[in-house]
């Protein structure tokens, strides 16, 4: 055989094999890459749904729930199935046209301990991604989404046939043009390898240099842009995970100063009971042996004494009634929600001149005491703010008690204040999100309209359909 056949038949079989070898591994590489791709995206899409249909789970709101998860299915190429799952273990929604098949809700069903699982089925269709989610954390409320992994399949094949032209081109060509033209076609596949080795690694921060047009250009274009997509979706996730430890630390100090409040309220307290109530108690002790010892010698003068010893008593109820109101107002129990917000904004209030108006709407009997303390409080908060920084001239509140909520809004004409700068900064007033914290608890909100010069408006919405968490 001449020695030019034999360069030809070993370079190509070098270039054969090494080309063989390099769509192994681009396979392998490729399969995991877009595997925990999928997983990841699947498990975001599913949270990121989730967190959607919070709001119109807890509010029945059955046609947008429908509407959401068919409209998601339509713009995501590889989802298969979306579906919902009550505490109950049954199936509110689900996209499937033909029927629910029940042996897939038995096979995907969250474990009690979990709050996401991504299972592997194989089913009629393929291999199918199933990812689960709680709906709400302690709930067990589910939404499922299923992923095909037929484009994975595709894509490798894709790859597979790119690569194997590739290879067969370049086996060609370097048996015609020896070695000179071999390092020219390997080259963009060597680094695209060692690019898809980084990518599967986790190294998100390099991008393929390979400009060409042909099919091995368009698979490092494809990489490229996956990999930016990863980038963008961890930064996401690194911004969530800043903003929850900035409510941590909110938390923390909204806990340290309902503490020190606490501790407050217990000293003032003493020494109330200290200074007043104890001091009185021990003179009326000491006046009653007095009177006992004149009434033996002088019974007119007893009975005078007797007489201003009633009126102490009376003042040491006083006091005593005016402790308690402070922990808790007796109109709250007694008389309700109403009653006790306008005898507050009136104490606060009018003092300064300040115009109180009130509107009232619908059965107030159909407050919870839970809900009732909680509007107390946030609304006794949104009135001391008034009466400490507004300088307003009047006080609008408002109560309205409709079959699946209670909206409380408390509005003012005084200085306002910018809300956004406010919320944005380092140091959010734990007033504001002490009031938002207390609606939380009754899965409620609390929103702040507020602009410079034109007053400050407080709505507070508390749902009355589903069971709630005691309040405060």
């Amino acid at each position: 055989m001449k020695l030019s056949y034999k360069i030809v038949f070993t370079s190509s079989s070098i270039i054969l094999v090494m080309g063989l070898l390099i769509l192994g591994a681009l396979q392998v590489v490729i399969r995991t890459t877009l595997k925990e791709y999928l997983i990841s995206r699947g498990i975001f899409l599913s949270q990121t749904m989730a967190e959607s249909l919070i709001n119109p789970y807890l509010d029945r709101n059955f046609l947008v729930i429908d509407s959401y998860l068919s409209s998601v299915k339509q713009r995501t190429f590889d989802l298969k199935y979306a579906y919902l799952v009550d505490p109950d273990q049954q199936v509110l929604f689900s996209t499937f046209e033909h029927g629910f098949p029940t042996e897939l809700l038995y096979r995907t069903l969250l474990p009690k301990d979990q709050t996401t699982q991504v299972l592997l089925l194989s089913t009629e269709a393929g291999y199918i991604r199933d990812v689960g989610v709680r709906l709400i954390p302690g709930l067990p409320a589910e939404l499922h989404l299923g992923f095909s992994e037929e484009t994975i399949k595709r894509s490798v094949d894709r790859v597979s046939v790119i690569v194997s032209l590739i290879i067969l081109g370049g086996t060609i060509v370097f048996g015609m043009a020896a070695f000179a033209f071999g390092h020219r076609i390997t080259r963009p596949l060597e680094e695209l390898s060692s690019m898809a080795s980084r990518i599967g690694e986790g190294d998100l921060n390099w991008e393929i240099r390979v400009r060409t047009r042909d099919e091995v250009g368009q698979l490092a274009e494809s990489f490229n842009q996956m990999t930016a997509r990863l980038r963008e979706t961890i930064e996401r996730l690194k911004e969530s995970e800043a903003e929850l430890k900035r409510r941590e630390e909110l938390m923390g100090q909204l806990l340290a100063k309902a503490l020190h409040a606490q501790e407050e309220e217990r000293k003032r307290i003493a020494r109330e009971l200290h200074d007043e109530t104890s001091q009185s108690l021990a003179a009326l002790v000491l006046n009653l042996k007095a009177a006992a010892t004149v009434a033996q010698s002088d019974p007119q003068r007893a009975q005078r004494m007797l007489e201003d010893l009633k009126e102490t008593a009376s003042n040491i109820v006083k006091e005593l009634h005016n402790i308690v109101y402070d922990l808790r107002p007796t109109l709250l129990d007694d008389h309700g929600l109403i009653p006790a917000l306008a005898w507050y904004a009136e104490s606060k209030l009018k003092p300064q001149g300040v115009k109180i108006h009130l509107d009232v709407s619908g059965d107030l009997t159909e407050l919870p005491s839970e809900a009732e303390t909680i509007l107390y409080r946030i609304g006794q908060e949104a009135i001391s703010n008034v009466y400490r920084h507004a300088e307003a001239q009047n006080l609008w509140l408002s109560l309205k008690v409709l079959p699946s909520e209670v909206v409380m809004t408390i509005r003012d004409d005084g200085k306002g204040f910018d809300v956004q700068s406010v919320f944005s900064g380092q140091k959010t007033p734990l007033g504001l999100l002490g009031m938002q914290e207390r609606a939380a608890l009754f899965n409620g909100q609390v929103n702040f309209q507020s602009y410079l010069g034109h007053g400050t408006l407080v709505v507070t919405t508390l749902p009355l359909t589903h069971s709630t968490k005691p309040s405060c």
